[in-house]
């Protein structure tokens, strides 16, 4: 591509979303600052402003005017999928692409939290003294957010409050998603030490490829909600320990979600779905 007349070698990256300029090649910045950039090895890249500038196709004679991010040192100039697309330097074939005008199944894909079928009791060892732990204190900023999140897990039958006394108590771990939106989590480190592990062999990696070497269609599924979809027996094991305070109000309908991180529900969620799958 041409800058300014002369010739400058540009690295095409379908990978980013920005266009990469050093300084040098640039003539005037239209705004002083942006964020820095970072590289796929995951180095900081400090950056000048950012910069407009037309470039020339010398093959085709046309002239484009390209937004870039200006840095100050002596990288490779970037031109990033948007404008290598426009500039026709990157085509996308499409015709290999297949619209889906309608969903199989469609009930099952609701948003709802769905579960599988039947129910699995977890066993506690009596011989391990059961854990409370200190309340840990939530940031002002995050409160409303958990309140929200709270009141909709109890809403999807995922958890159930519990006034009353109880021998088990873990902490609360908070991770914000980039949605916006709170991961709310168990740290299950001493209910862990107390469930009696189920003993049940997991699949290696060549297992799984061997598995996907006739495949020919492959999907990545987003989980929405990082619950467990399976239901435990109703003696409230998870929440309470090894006694049961279910109040008046729920004990004609409780269904207590199993939350991630128990290392026994591994197994069995693993268990249960070669059964199916």
């Amino acid at each position: 591509m041409l800058v300014k007349g002369k010739p400058v070698a540009f690295l095409i990256d379908s990978g980013t979303s920005v266009n990469v300029l050093p300084i040098k090649h640039a003539t005037h910045l239209v705004a002083s600052s942006t964020k820095p950039l970072r590289s796929y090895c995951d180095t900081i890249v400090d950056t000048k402003g950012i910069s407009r500038q037309v470039i020339k196709n010398p093959k085709t004679g046309k002239n484009y005017l390209v937004e870039f991010v200006v840095v100050d040192n002596e990288c490779q100039p970037v031109i990033g999928l948007k404008a290598a697309r426009q500039m026709k330097l990157l085509v996308i074939k499409e015709h290999n692409f297949e619209q889906v005008a309608s969903v199989a199944n469609s009930a099952i894909f609701n948003g709802e939290l769905g579960s599988l079928l039947g129910k699995q009791h977890l066993t506690v060892d009596s011989s391990v003294a059961p854990v409370i732990m200190p309340d840990r204190r939530v940031p002002i900023a995050m409160k409303a957010k958990l309140k929200t999140e709270l009141g909709d897990m109890v809403k999807r039958g995922i958890i159930t409050p519990v006034e009353e006394p109880t021998p088990w108590v873990s902490q609360l771990v908070l991770t914000p998603k980039p949605n916006g939106r709170l991961r709310v989590c168990l740290d299950p480190k001493y209910l862990n030490k107390a469930l009696q592990r189920e003993h049940y062999t997991m699949p290696i990696l060549d297992d799984i490829l061997h598995d996907l070497s006739s495949s020919k269609v492959f999907t990545k599924a987003d989980l929405q909600n990082g619950y467990r979809d399976e239901l435990t027996v109703q003696d409230g094991i998870i929440l309470r320990g090894d006694r049961i305070v279910i109040p008046q109000s729920l004990r004609h309908d409780l269904k207590i979600k199993v939350h991630a991180g128990h290392q026994r529900v591994n197994s069995c969620l693993r268990r249960a779905r070669d059964l199916i799958f």
